[in-house]
């Protein structure tokens, strides 16, 4: 996030490390009620796929092959939310039996976070550990945007275009003799990303946003034929 204005930056620690980094079922719950009560229909969600604060497990990339028909994943980037003690989005890391105030007392653990990364923080240390990580993600958010949608919310989520393949990806593709930088290997990435969204934790939608860093630098010719081309994967 280097480089970001200080109102941007505050306004993602604000959104992110006390919002969806951390919540839990019972929180996804809550939201959804409140969306509700004030006459609101839908959530949208982002999910970055690598860099500074990703990848996420909010979504899986990968290849079509290494999903089942349950929309368990066989091959898994090393994906994590935050936590108290990691330092993303701007704040130090701290153990929150160091908070002051009585404020420790209101934490089981030092190392804080959704309940998808205990036992994995601050992030999987092996393959296993990476799968559980997205299988543990769905399980919560097929319980979550269902119960959302029960009342009458619709859900989205999402990533940024064009789509960045974590490099744990791009690998897996490699040896299974495809170049990741090829529109047809994107496509099938794509394919993958739909696969396992539609069959571990269906949604209303996905969304691609253009990148956030054309908001105060703009885009080049390139950048925008490249986000173009990896729409057209996409559809």
């Amino acid at each position: 996030m280097n480089g970001l204005p200080p109102k941007r930056m505050a306004t993602h620690n604000a959104v992110l490390t006390q919002g969806p980094d951390w919540w839990d079922l019972d929180d996804y719950k809550l939201y959804f009620q409140q969306l509700v009560k004030m006459r609101m229909n839908f959530m949208g969600l982002h999910c970055y796929p690598e860099g500074v604060a990703g990848p996420e497990p909010l979504v899986w990339i990968g290849h079509p092959d290494d999903v089942d028909a349950n929309g368990n994943v066989s091959v898994s980037p090393p994906a994590s939310w935050t936590g108290t003690k990691d330092g993303r989005w701007g704040y130090s890391p701290m153990a929150t039996g160091e908070f002051g105030g009585g404020a420790a007392l209101l934490f089981a653990e030092d190392d804080y976070g959704s309940p998808v990364m205990r036992g994995h923080m601050p992030k999987p240390a092996t393959p296993e550990a990476c799968n559980d990580v997205f299988t543990r993600a769905a399980s919560m958010l097929r319980e979550a945007f269902g119960y959302g949608r029960n009342l009458g919310v619709k859900v989205c989520i999402g990533t940024e275009t064009p789509l960045v393949i974590p490099q744990a990806v791009a690998t897996r593709l490699r040896e299974k003799g495809l170049d990741p930088q090829r529109q047809e290997t994107r496509q099938l990435v794509y394919q993958g990303i739909f696969t396992r969204v539609a069959r571990a934790c269906p949604v209303d939608a996905y969304w691609l946003w253009t990148p956030e860093t054309w908001t105060w630098r703009g885009a080049s010719r390139a950048e925008i034929d490249a986000t173009t081309r990896d729409i057209e994967a996409a559809l």
